[in-house]
């Protein structure tokens, strides 16, 4: 079974990607190159065929080279990044074409790897443009076959697997979260410590989604001015005949390949008079955003380090950037700003932004959690007696259970995205094992009914019980999905069953759109107990909510899996409503946000009766949400019947769950709502 994991076929994602004609390459020599890594497998992997791979590999990155370095590679590299970030004149929705920008990262690191013996006025040609799609193209293809198909020599499974979507990863997009959250994670790291960073760096990098937005207007509006003329001038010449209408298009695909060439290269004063802020500032921002060329001489291919993934600019002659992705910014905030530190040798800074990054992950965590259940029921740092004086980062305590949170800021360096087995070893410890075992602890110390403080050394009150569920959530500041992806227990290590791994950015979306603590509490009972079924393969939580808010039925299924011990459930890519919602540019008024489809009274009727401590409000939780939506149907016309006639005794809903008595009266003008348990 697998639910929507498309184009994930022998040729990878870019062949999705050409197939599409998001990237214009020949599809026809694509195949022809997938013939050819066939072959040069002849048989199953190994280190041999590997070898023969990556020669291939380099060879059509040398060719590659060739061309990007044989004339001003701005104008190759200006129409690769047009074909990613626009469609029809608008910007593309970097979610539905996952991976075409680390195709023009690969291609911009590869042409400024080093530096001079370019003649910048020397313009390629047609064919070499193409030449230059196609090449890219290759080049991700022998480096996907390379990926998905090489065995890890001497590592367990589950460490294999890890390692294997780290790379993937690595090799595509690396997306962290939706501006409107990053924005937030950004200020509540960086506010803290911002007048020691203003002072050392010259500028604020709290303000890089400012840039990002001003970056994608200036670019937009190049554009708008750029098409109309561009197609009125074609539409005038056809009627001339194919003679002209074809050198006309010859003169307009060469001014195309002008404009494409400068599109995305910009400087401060230019930037300065789109936000409003002072050049000097946004100059040393552009500086430390950008990288010099010449810095990696040894880059050749996908799979190492690049600074174009790292850094969002160029540095470009006089005082001029080639910034060709706004988006990417917020993106790579905080890998950036690391990286920034490290290279500059600020080890004060370095050090307090790390703790902050630990501080933002808790505070944001806990605020999150008590806009949703309430300050009296969620505690930040509660502390139990047990050897090493432990703590639970956050705890939400609800009638009979309760949510036990451990916050991690650890960061995964460069090694680790890349997939060197020894960070990984350590980072798994970090985030999975350590935190399970914490949270293991603190639920065995709950249940044997020993006393849980909060500040002032004040008992909470905790009704758990044998029917508990206790779930453990670990969120953490940055993205590590493959951790969560193959949460396999370690065969060499003993541990708990492992916890919910999340990101910070990724919980911050689902309190948006559950806001009930009812609904919240069944997604996260639920996702807790898939958690420990590593037959349900996860890429990204927000597949998975988005199951949740339009096919509740199906999301439930998953909790209980009817399968065998050697086959997977693969999750995603699904969640298209909750991207549209959040990447739409439309005003908050006209954007559809995705909801649960029960009525809001319900909701609200479970809400209350959490308020009011119902030592039956789980299992009322339980059975409220298992109905299926006939239920909802008869909700709804039951609701009008009774709000057209008024009626001062309850009436029953009839239910699928016979434990379930859901009551609606109209003793006066209000119509009341109780649900309740037989």
């Amino acid at each position: 079974m697998e639910l929507q994991r498309s184009d994930r076929d022998e040729f990878g994602f870019v062949g999705s990607l050409v197939g599409s004609r998001i990237w214009p390459a020949n599809i026809d020599r694509l195949k022809e190159m997938q013939v050819k890594v066939v072959k040069l497998r002849s048989g199953a992997p190994g280190e041999a065929s590997d070898r023969r791979l990556r020669e291939l590999a380099e060879n059509q990155a040398n060719k590659l080279t060739g061309i990007l370095r044989s004339a001003n590679p701005l104008f190759i590299l200006g129409r690769f990044a047009e074909c990613a970030e626009f469609q029809g004149g608008e910007f593309r929705d970097w979610y539905e074409t996952h991976g075409v920008h680390a195709l023009v990262q690969y291609a911009v690191g590869l042409s400024f790897a080093t530096s001079g013996n370019i003649d910048l006025s020397a313009v390629p040609s047609d064919g070499d443009v193409q030449e230059a799609f196609d090449l890219v193209a290759e080049i991700f293809l022998i480096e996907w076959e390379l990926i998905t198909n090489t065995v890890g020599a001497n590592q367990p499974e589950y460490a294999a697997r890890v390692q294997g979507a780290f790379k993937v990863e690595a090799l595509t997009d690396r997306w962290q979260g939706y501006t409107v959250h990053l924005k937030d994670i950004l200020a509540a790291t960086l506010g803290p410590i911002r007048n020691d960073i203003t002072r050392e760096l010259g500028w604020y990098p709290g303000i890089i989604p400012e840039l990002g937005l001003g970056l994608a207007r200036i670019f937009q509006r190049r554009m708008d001015e750029f098409r109309p003329g561009f197609r009125a001038d074609l539409m005038k010449a056809k009627p001339s005949g194919q003679a002209v209408y074809g050198e006309e298009m010859s003169l307009l695909l060469e001014r195309h390949k002008n404009f494409a060439a400068g599109l995305f290269v910009v400087d401060a004063p230019a930037l300065s008079a789109e936000l409003g802020l002072s050049v000097d500032m946004l100059e040393a921002a552009l500086r430390d955003l950008s990288w010099n060329p010449g810095q990696q001489p040894e880059f050749l291919l996908p799979a190492q380090d690049n600074l174009a993934r790292t850094y969002s600019g160029v540095r470009l002659e006089g005082g001029r950037y080639f910034l060709w992705m706004p988006s990417a910014l917020i993106q790579e905030s905080h890998v950036w700003f690391y990286d920034l530190l490290q290279r500059r040798s600020l080890d004060s800074i370095k050090k307090r932004y790390l703790a902050a990054r630990d501080t933002a992950t808790e505070n944001i965590t806990s605020s999150t959690l008590q806009r949703l259940f309430g300050k009296d029921r969620v505690f930040r740092s509660a502390q139990y007696d047990a050897p090493g004086r432990p703590d639970i980062d956050c705890l939400v305590v609800v009638p009979g259970d309760a949510i036990l949170v451990e916050c991690k800021a650890h960061l995964l360096t460069a090694a680790g995205r890349r997939g060197a087995p020894g960070r990984l070893a350590t980072k798994f410890e970090e985030l999975v094992v350590k935190p399970s075992f914490q949270a293991d602890r603190a639920a065995r110390h709950i249940l044997s009914g020993n006393p849980v403080f909060a500040s002032g050394r004040k008992v909470i009150s905790i009704t758990a019980n044998e029917e508990s569920l206790l779930p453990r959530i670990v969120i953490t500041y940055e993205r590590v999905d493959p951790f969560g992806t193959y949460r396999g227990v370690r065969p060499e290590v003993e541990q708990p069953a492992p916890s919910w791994i999340i990101p910070l950015a990724d919980l911050m979306v689902i309190s948006d759109l559950i806001q009930s603590p009812a609904a919240f509490w069944y997604y996260v009972g639920h996702r807790y107990r898939q958690s420990q079924d590593p037959r349900l393969v996860v890429f990204n939580e927000i597949d998975l909510l988005e199951l949740f808010l339009v096919d509740l039925p199906r999301f439930e299924s998953l909790t209980s899996l009817s399968l065998s011990v050697d086959e997977r459930v693969l999750i995603g890519p699904c969640g298209y409503s909750i991207n549209n919602y959040y990447a739409s540019l439309a005003p908050d008024e006209v954007r559809r946000r995705p909801v649960l489809p029960l009525p809001a009274e319900v909701l609200s009727a479970l809400d209350r009766n959490l308020a009011l401590d119902d030592p039956a409000w789980r299992s009322i939780v339980e059975a409220v949400l298992a109905e299926p939506s006939k239920t909802w149907k008869k909700f709804k016309n039951l609701k009008a019947k009774v709000a057209k006639r008024g009626t001062d005794q309850p009436i029953r809903l009839d239910t699928v769950q016979g434990s379930l008595n859901i009551t609606m009266a109209k003793p006066g003008d209000s119509l009341v709502i109780d649900i309740g348990a037989n």
